[in-house]
């Protein structure tokens, strides 16, 4: 199991369906994004936390667990790089022995992140991962419903009746 730090509204710039709603509806872009990783971790296994930058909203850092997914936003007058990077710090001396990973397309967070121990993954990286996760997972319920389609009316009628119609048919 891989640990993911997501920058939050990093993805949210970088992601196609997601920067086109940001504009408009920056709520709405989040949800999505939580709705997205929410499934990805579910599906993947990984723990993931996303983080956001709240540095200008006067309340203390808020976690919150949306639908299994670790949410951080940060405390006043600390930006989500800065939050980011003392995770990283904090998770490698705890977490040796898994996979720590670090989700941006900012260079500077990214080698900070690098310097700490953790690897990175760029947003289109993480992206694509969630997409191809999400086709897998559609594929794989998708085979798995076929195998449950009823089945054939013959095999529907009981057995006195069936042997009746297949006496019939051979004669």
């Amino acid at each position: 199991m891989a640990v993911i730090i997501v920058d939050g509204y990093n993805m949210i710039g970088q992601w196609p369906p997601l920067s086109a709603l940001r504009d408009e509806a920056l709520e709405l872009a989040r949800t999505a994004l939580l709705d997205l990783l929410a499934d990805y971790a579910r599906a993947s296994g990984h723990d993931v936390t996303v983080v956001f930058d709240a540095d200008r909203a006067p309340e203390p850092e808020t976690r919150l667990d949306y639908h299994g997914l670790s949410v951080v936003y940060t405390a006043y007058g600390e930006t989500a790089d800065a939050w980011i990077e003392k995770a990283v710090r904090q998770n490698r001396g705890e977490r040796a022995a898994e996979e720590l990973y670090v989700a941006t397309s900012d260079r500077l967070v990214a080698l900070s992140a690098l310097g700490g121990g953790a690897r990175r993954i760029s947003a289109d990286e993480l992206w694509r991962d969630v997409m191809g996760l999400r086709r897998e997972v559609r594929a794989a319920i998708e085979a798995r419903s076929r195998g449950r389609e009823r089945p054939a009316l013959w095999m529907r009628l009981p057995e006195d009746v069936r042997m009746f119609f297949e006496k019939y048919r051979r004669q």
